[in-house]
């Protein structure tokens, strides 16, 4: 199962979920110990530590399709119900791939987004095209989203730091 991290929820509300962990210790927050600290941090460098995503967003409609109750396949589920479904359970699975390889997948892709192309996350953004569809009534980046994004990786690239430095 894929959870999308903004759950369906209008940006301004779900904005503030979307690094809550990393907010919560940098707020100072109780409850916090080294092993927490850790693990939270460990979430944000195992992306940059891998090989990314390179020039794909999310593997949904790559690696993952949804599948509605009538056995449609969809590239996302928060296409489900919108526009033609890819097939169905019975099509051949290649065929479905073919689909949304030659469709909507040939125009998700980070190098068509001029905003991305100079980002230094860019190999690594898991940013939702759908959700900005939805939210922002068009499908480019979410400056603001962009930016906290941008915000919480180099918090978490200092802290990273910082606890190596003290380990030392």
């Amino acid at each position: 199962m894929i959870v999308v991290p903004d759950l369906n929820l209008p940006f301004e509300a779900g904005e503030s979920i979307f690094h809550s962990d990393l907010l919560s210790y940098c707020a100072g927050d109780p409850g916090w110990d080294r092993e927490k600290l850790q693990k939270v941090l460990s979430r944000y460098t195992s992306l940059v530590a891998g090989s990314g995503r390179k020039d794909i967003f999310c593997d949904l409609g790559v690696g993952n399709f949804s599948v509605d109750t009538r056995g449609r396949i969809w590239p996302c589920h928060i296409l489900c119900n919108k526009g033609e479904p890819l097939g169905t359970i019975a099509d051949d699975w290649g065929v479905i791939a073919n689909r949304y390889k030659s469709g909507m997948g040939k125009d998700l892709k980070k190098s068509k987004f001029p905003e991305c192309g100079s980002c230094f996350l860019k190999d690594y953004c898991t940013g939702c095209p759908m959700a900005w569809q939805r939210n922002n009534g068009r499908m480019a980046p979410n400056s603001s989203q962009c930016e906290t994004d941008r915000r919480a990786y180099l918090t978490a690239f200092r802290l990273s730091l910082d606890a190596e430095k003290a380990v030392a």
